[in-house]
């Protein structure tokens, strides 16, 4: 084979080999319905217990947006907004917006855990939890990947750790979602 030749062949045979695709970025939208929260505070309206409420007193409706970044094939770095549909009420407390940042352990398969911290930068009226409260927030799930969408449900578990009339996990929110995943 010619010398000159063959850097040209060299050229051509990679430009027509595929690389490897690698999505930097990523975009997840869930509804997601709180089933029990406890407040961790005495119940204003008979003045004892702990104030708790689950899905069964009130269909609370969350739309949850996270935009991540992938440093690494398994691993984001995420940016969540959550957002409550529902009006909030003194009688429920922990509803409205929560911002805040995370990071997901996308396993392979069909598996993947998160964490996040996020804060409630809008509070309810109900007592002392008018006040941003900042939570440990905790979630693993099943994903089903279609090409470049991905189906999920999971499961989240929120913890109170700092706010006005809160205590370290003195309060706690579980909750489910289900919503789609992009990677781009």
């Amino acid at each position: 084979m010619n010398r000159r030749l063959l850097p040209s062949v060299v050229l051509a045979a990679a430009l027509m080999a595929p690389s490897a695709a690698r999505a930097d970025w990523g975009i997840r939208g869930a509804y997601l319905v709180p089933m029990y929260a406890n407040t961790g505070q005495t119940n204003q309206t008979t003045g004892s217990g702990d104030y708790h409420y689950s899905v069964g007193d009130k269909w609370q409706s969350n739309i949850d947006l996270i935009l991540s970044w992938y440093p690494i094939s398994f691993l984001t770095v995420d940016l969540e907004g959550q957002f409550n549909l529902s009006g909030t009420s003194t009688s429920y407390p922990f509803t409205g917006i929560y911002v805040g940042p995370g990071v997901t352990l996308d396993l392979p398969l069909f598996l993947y855990a998160r964490a996040a911290l996020p804060f409630q930068v809008t509070g309810s009226s109900y007592g002392s939890l008018s006040q941003a409260t900042m939570f440990l927030r905790l979630a693993g799930g099943l994903k089903l990947e279609i090409f470049v969408v991905r189906l999920y449900i999971e499961v989240l578990g929120d913890f109170a750790m700092a706010g006005s009339g809160t205590t370290f996990f003195g309060s706690q929110i579980i909750s489910v979602a289900a919503g789609l995943w992009v990677k781009f």
